[in-house]
C-alpha cells in the first residue's frame, strides 16, 4: 500500500514539473512569437511564424531539464530578447548592391534567416541546458 501511494506521489510530482516545464517552453515561444511579429518582416508569414513558435516551444520541452523558478525564468527571456536582437537587427542596414550582393535590408534579412533560427536555437540550447558550476569549478575558472 506504501508503495502504491509513494509511485502515485511520484506521478504527480512528475506531472507538476511536466506541467511547469511546457509553461516555461510556451513562455519562450511565445516571446519568439511576438519578438518576430514585432520585426514585421514581409517573408515571415502567419502560418510560417505559428510553425516556427511551436517549433520553439517543441525544442524547449525536449531540452527543459526541469520547470524555471521565477528568477531563472526572467533570466533566460531577457536572454531570449538580447540574442534575438542581436541575431534579427532590423533592417540589417542600408541595402547596397556596390559588392554584387544585397549588404543589407529585408533581402538580406531573408538570405540569412534560416542561419539566425538555428543559431537562436543552438543559444537557446545552451541556455537551457547550462548548469551552476560547482564550487571547486568556479574556484578553478577565477584562478584562470
Amino acid at each position: 500500500m506504501n508503495t502504491r501511494l509513494a509511485l502515485l506521489c511520484l506521478i504527480g510530482l512528475a506531472g507538476v514539473a511536466r506541467a511547469g516545464a511546457e509553461e516555461d517552453a510556451a513562455a519562450i515561444a511565445d516571446r519568439y512569437l511576438a519578438f518576430m511579429r514585432g520585426r514585421g518582416y514581409a517573408f515571415l508569414t502567419e502560418e510560417e511564424l505559428a510553425r516556427r513558435r511551436d517549433e520553439v516551444a517543441a525544442f524547449v520541452a525536449k531540452h527543459l531539464r526541469s520547470p524555471f523558478d521565477e528568477a531563472a525564468r526572467a533570466a533566460l527571456l531577457d536572454g531570449v530578447d538580447h540574442c534575438l536582437d542581436r541575431l534579427y537587427k532590423s533592417p540589417a542596414g542600408t541595402v547596397e548592391y556596390g559588392n554584387g550582393f544585397g549588404s543589407g535590408g529585408e533581402e538580406w534579412m531573408y538570405l540569412q534567416d534560416r542561419d539566425c533560427f538555428r543559431t537562436f536555437l543552438y543559444q537557446l540550447w545552451v541556455g537551457l541546458t547550462r548548469q551552476a558550476l560547482t564550487p571547486e569549478a568556479a574556484e578553478r575558472r577565477d584562478a584562470q
